[in-house]
């Protein structure tokens, strides 16, 4: 129950986040990192690990391939 609550949370706050960033001049990126590092200093925020093979075969290659497609192919001559 709890990983559901704490995906629910994750999934409002990147919402509201992505909806109040143009609101406030802010890059919705920015805003989210910012909102990332004020969650993990909070005293009741459990430390988390994560293992180097999920970022390896499962969030690298995504991101990657993303901004493979979206490079010009200009760029590479």
């Amino acid at each position: 129950m709890e990983l559901e609550l704490v995906a629910i949370v994750g999934v409002l706050l990147v919402v509201t986040a992505t909806t109040v960033a143009p609101k406030i001049g802010v890059a919705s990126p920015l805003l989210l990192v910012a909102l990332g590092f004020g969650i993990s200093m909070l005293p009741i925020v459990e430390p988390i690990s994560i293992p180097p093979e999920l970022i390896l075969g499962a969030i690298l290659p995504p991101l990657l391939y993303a901004a493979a497609v979206e490079t010009p192919v200009m760029d590479f001559r």
